[in-house]
């Protein structure tokens, strides 16, 4: 059996599609994930993950997907100017698909930036989907980074820096899962 190169464009586009795939799990997962706070407070975990682990996956995809997208725009440069420089000396300018383009991203840009349709309700909807994780009191903490605060520390009122924290309501019928002995 012959000795078979190693096609690197190839690896280089299955890296692009693999990190894209990642990418577009990991986001449709944290589109719909409870916010940070209450995330933490039930423990929330979606496919086995916390929250942080989704979070992870999807910075290290994201950043991992620009690092070979730039290489494979530099890999393929050369077939890029190629193309283009094909297209002008044809006399088929592409200044409407650029300008089109261009303004498809400017849309994409700033839509959600002013709230405007359809983007409003793609904001909104994600707000929805978070919000429905509260399914009573007990699923909402009782103030900002409780999960850091030891049963012990918020039944004596010591909190982690009281000039960063105000102090809670903490009597026992507000804490979750309370019963009284």
């Amino acid at each position: 059996m012959a000795d078979r190169k190693f096609h690197t464009k190839g690896f280089i586009s299955l890296l692009t599609f693999g990190s894209f795939i990642i990418m577009s799990i990991t986001g449709i997962v944290l589109y719909a994930a409870p916010r940070g706070m209450i995330a933490y407070w039930v423990n929330w975990k979606f496919g086995g993950l916390e929250k942080p682990q989704w979070e992870a996956i999807h910075i290290i995809s994201c950043l991992f997907f620009v690092v070979v997208g730039i290489y494979h725009f530099i890999n393929n440069w050369t077939l890029l100017k190629n193309y283009l420089a094909g297209k002008i000396a044809g006399g088929r300018k592409m200044k409407k698909e650029l300008v089109i383009s261009a303004l498809v991203i400017l849309v994409l840009v700033i839509g959600p930036l002013y709230r405007v349709a359809p983007f409003i309700y793609l904001l909104d909807l994600s707000d929805v989907l978070k919000k429905s994780w509260i399914v009573s009191k007990e699923f909402e903490p009782p103030f900002g980074h409780a999960e850091e605060v030891s049963l012990k520390e918020s039944r004596s009122g010591g909190f982690p820096s009281k000039d960063r924290y105000s102090q809670p309501d903490l009597s026992p019928e507000y804490l979750p899962g309370h019963q009284e002995i």
